[in-house]
């Protein structure tokens, strides 16, 4: 099986897409990781 190339600019979109969603649903708006609300989605069960 041939490993898959993915083209490096869709990785960096894919990251920026992750840390836009992470900062925007677990950040504080000083930018701190609100940490009850991360662990509060880690432990739900959906």
């Amino acid at each position: 099986m041939k490993a898959l190339k993915i083209p490096p600019v869709l990785i960096y979109l894919y990251v920026n897409l992750l840390t836009k969603e992470f900062a925007e649903n677990y950040c504080k708006v000083n930018g701190a990781i609100d940490w009850e609300a991360l662990v509060k989605f880690n432990s739900s069960a959906e």
